[in-house]
């Protein structure tokens, strides 16, 4: 699909979710992972890439690789009080999570992978839930 023009929305679409990431640590590459209510978005601009779905075109949806992801947060601080050095360390609130991949199957195109989602399994149940709503 041709990239110059930018995607148009369709009649009545609600975006959903909506995620723009940059990869890579010396050639960085730019994902954006789109949903709505009307279809599904993966775009690679630096690649260009774009692969869109139809909520109708989909014809399953699995979720992988789900796993817990825990991110503490720490602090340390150093300081001289009274000519000694000290170190002190506070431990702050962490984020306890689920992440996941999903891929959403068709026979009609090629099939579009999220990777690193938090909560697969409940957008693939938005997913599911937009799909028996829309009429065929």
């Amino acid at each position: 699909m041709n990239l110059e023009q930018p995607l148009q929305p369709l009649e009545n679409e609600e975006p959903l979710f909506y995620i723009v990431r940059e990869k890579g640590w010396i050639r960085k590459h730019t994902e954006v992972l789109f949903l709505s209510n009307k279809r599904i978005i993966r775009e690679l601009p630096q690649q260009n890439i774009l692969q869109q779905l139809s909520l109708q075109q989909i014809d399953h949806i699995e979720v992988m690789n789900q796993r817990h992801d825990f991110k503490a947060y720490y602090t340390t601080g150093v300081g001289v009080r009274q000519s000694n050095l000290r170190t002190i360390s506070y431990q702050s609130q962490g984020v306890n999570r689920t992440v996941g991949d999903i891929i959403f199957y068709s026979k009609l195109a090629s099939d579009i992978h999220f990777y690193g989602i938090a909560d697969p399994a409940s957008v693939r149940r938005l997913v599911d839930a937009l799909r028996k709503q829309q009429p065929v």
